[in-house]
């Protein structure tokens, strides 16, 4: 079967390989060996100007020095037309189907944040050197086996001279920026455009954080000229968000710290005079002050955490006990709620199913468990960051238990 056969048969995950837009990336065996091979799509390498856009791209791919480009040459030819590319070695998984088998990465916020990060070096790299990734979908970003690196295949800028991009890039082209179907001008603001609608697929079932909700925002404005200049400022812009966020939440901490000082201090101090209680004003959130364009640089001054030290020893020891309590019953709670939860999902009947139907069970189901793990932090009264960490240990060690009691079509999980 090859790749048009493929994605028209709606079986597309019975496929050991990856479906990119120019062809279809697998492995095959030769001599007791297996190679990567990438199959050209069979009505596109029909064309002339297709033809040529690979040869120029695999003369083009050998400048590419970076630790996230793949490396390939023309493979088997055909009336003096290329077929096949012969791609480096390595085993390779496409983003979608790396969540889909390891759902629980989502829950895990350095592996985000280090996804993006790469994501950010190789961009920043090929555009660069003049190369526009133009789909970052997560059908066309690839991870390695084993430490889930993230690598690129072939760059949609070599084919921006096809006039049917729909076609090329079938069911991805909700991360084409507009500019791209319409024939438009395609520069680095088209890649930032792609990238925010990568960022925000990542996030599609766990929180996303509000500086990641207003760098998408930005990034994925309909008009070029209201997004980033460049993916090296939509870097740029983040580290900024991110800074506010912290400086933001060190002051409110601190706030908080000298609050509790001083409500001892008065509840020590003997008072000669009745006093009026004044109600303090409600807790305005980080999130919030963010959305308003709140600068704690240029509104607060200097921001500082020292106000954390000065708590007596005893009231921090009790503030640990109480921290340390209410971790353990979040633990309890949370694991009694994630066994029932993960229940839906990880069981004969819907493991059975296809891997599209899977997939959409698991992402609502891990937004439940979201959910319930933001509310059981908040009744426990620990952070949000506590949490997460705490629910994706639950979260694996659940995942791991239930896959090895269900079986799927007969094969024990």
């Amino acid at each position: 079967m090859n790749y048009d056969e493929m994605l028209s048969s709606g079986n597309v995950q019975m496929a050991k390989g990856a479906l990119l837009p120019i062809g279809f990336l697998h492995k095959k065996q030769r001599e007791g060996k297996f190679d990567n091979v990438l199959d050209l799509r069979r009505h596109l390498s029909d064309s002339v100007l297709f033809a040529k856009n690979v040869r120029h791209e695999c003369e083009e791919n050998g400048k590419l020095n970076s630790p996230h480009q793949l490396h390939f040459v023309i493979g088997e030819e055909k009336d003096g037309e290329p077929k096949t590319l012969e791609v480096e070695k390595g085993r390779f998984n496409t983003f979608s189907r790396l969540l889909f088998e390891t759902p629980s990465l989502v829950g895990r916020k350095e592996f985000l944040n280090e996804v993006i990060q790469q994501l950010f070096d190789a961009a920043v790299y090929i555009n660069k050197m003049g190369v526009q990734h133009i789909c970052y979908s997560p059908d066309n970003i690839l991870a390695r086996v084993g430490d889930n690196k993230l690598v690129m295949l072939s760059h949609g800028s070599y084919y921006l001279n096809m006039s049917d991009q729909k076609s090329l890039y079938r069911d991805m082209t909700e991360y084409l920026a507009p500019e791209v179907l319409s024939g438009g001008n395609v520069d680095e603001r088209s890649d930032v455009y792609s990238i925010g609608k990568f960022i925000e697929w990542l996030y599609s079932t766990s929180d996303m954080p509000i500086e990641y909700r207003r760098l998408v925002k930005k990034a994925t404005s309909e008009l070029p000229e209201d997004r980033y200049k460049s993916v090296i400022d939509m870097r740029s812009a983040l580290k900024k968000l991110k800074n506010v966020r912290g400086s933001l939440t060190t002051f409110l901490i601190a706030l908080a710290a000298a609050l509790v000082i001083v409500g001892i201090y008065f509840g020590m101090t003997p008072e000669p005079q009745e006093i009026e209680y004044v109600k303090p004003a409600p807790k305005q959130s980080t999130d919030d002050l963010l959305d308003d364009g709140f600068d704690p640089a240029s509104e607060l001054g200097v921001i500082s955490g020292d106000s954390l030290s000065k708590l007596p020893p005893e009231k921090r020891k009790q503030m640990e006990e109480y921290e340390k309590k209410g971790e353990e019953i979040f633990r309890k709670q949370f694991e009694k709620e994630a066994a029932r939860i993960l229940s839906k999902v990880y069981d004969a009947e819907h493991m059975g199913a296809s891997e599209k139907n899977f997939m959409a069970s698991s992402k609502k189901v891990f937004g439940e468990l979201m959910e319930v793990q933001q509310k059981l932090s908040q009744e426990a009264n620990i952070s949000n960051e506590k949490g997460q960490l705490i629910a994706t240990q639950i979260i694996d060690k659940i995942t791991d238990a239930k896959k090895k009691t269900v079986q799927k079509n007969g094969i024990q999980k």
